[in-house]
């Protein structure tokens, strides 16, 4: 068998689009991902991972970032939870010593089942639902694990 060292998870967090802007002073959301794998219990079982911050990228933010999970143990009982923040800035000043004085908004939580990834070395694409956000992503399981089914067309492209 493959050991749990050897399971783990790519992810390319690609793009979103819908945010919904919630910055009061420059106008323009400044979104980044959380992401952290956790049990079906809802324990985390990874780091927490972050994106970088895509600054004024608004209603549409790209960040294109690979991201690894490593040494799974169970990975078709977990899931993927990711949180798509708005980094606030106090005053619009970007990073500054300032940011202790401004808090984070959460603009959506969205939750993947990883037993839906196919046992496959292919991307396979994913658009997940923020409420009115959507935000592009895709897995690959290097074929080291995932369920047995076929990659569907919507989820072989690179949309």
């Amino acid at each position: 068998g493959v050991s749990g060292t050897e399971r783990k998870l790519c992810l390319w967090l690609k793009s979103a689009e819908g945010v919904q802007d919630l910055d009061r002073f420059d106008g323009s959301s400044d979104a980044y991902v959380r992401m952290r794998l956790v049990d079906k219990d809802g324990n985390p079982v990874s780091v927490t991972q972050e994106s970088r911050v895509d600054w004024d990228g608004g209603a549409t933010p790209v960040w294109n970032q690979l991201f690894e999970f490593e040494g799974l143990l169970k990975p078709l009982e977990y899931k993927l939870r990711m949180t798509l923040m708005d980094h606030d800035s106090w005053l619009g000043l970007k990073w500054h010593i300032t940011d202790w004085l401004a808090s984070e908004d959460t603009l959506g939580v969205a939750t993947f089942d990883l037993c839906d990834l196919v046992n496959s070395k292919c991307w396979q694409h994913k658009a997940l639902a923020f409420g009115r956000s959507t935000l592009k992503v895709a897995f690959n399981t290097d074929g080291r694990w995932g369920n047995k089914g076929e990659i569907k067309d919507e989820d072989a492209g690179g949309k």
